[in-house]
């Protein structure tokens, strides 16, 4: 996959902003081209940054850049104040969030209340309308930040 101009100008955007904020201890899942450019930008900007991926592609780079990498879905969710998931497509997001993954549950089911939870996952509308729905009925504040290349 490459990189489009989208693509970069939200992450962009969001590592913007996460520079202006107080550090924060950020969670990430997925360590592709959207979750490691977020993580760099992240840890860049002074914030305690810890990521799980499957695939260890990029787990040198992150590392090197002063990232956590974690060897489980479940240790993501140790101390952090956000969540950020870049996952591949919506069959991943279910999974993760809501159905579980390699015995740990979804994390909709294990988040608290007042939680954020930052989703640059590319979906289709309905499933984000689903899957967000569901994580602010459990107080679960939710942001969707797709990359979709359609700009």
């Amino acid at each position: 996959a490459r990189r489009t101009p989208i693509m970069l100008s939200v992450c962009r955007t969001f590592i913007r902003f996460a520079s202006t904020a107080a550090s924060r201890r950020v969670g990430v899942i997925g360590a592709g081209q959207v979750g490691a450019a977020v993580c760099s930008g992240l840890a860049k900007n002074g914030h305690s940054v810890k990521v799980y991926d499957p695939n260890s592609l990029h787990k040198g780079l992150l590392t090197s850049k002063g990232v956590e990498w974690l060897p489980n879905l479940e240790s993501v969710m140790t101390d952090i104040d956000v969540l950020v998931t870049a996952l591949p497509a919506p069959p991943h997001v279910k999974a993760v969030m809501e159905d579980g993954v390699d015995g740990t549950p979804g994390l909709l089911n294990v988040l608290p209340a007042g939680s954020v939870w930052i989703d640059h996952t590319t979906t289709d509308v309905n499933e984000t309308k689903r899957v967000h729905a569901k994580a602010a009925q459990r107080g679960i504040k939710s942001l969707e930040a797709p990359l979709t290349g359609g700009l």
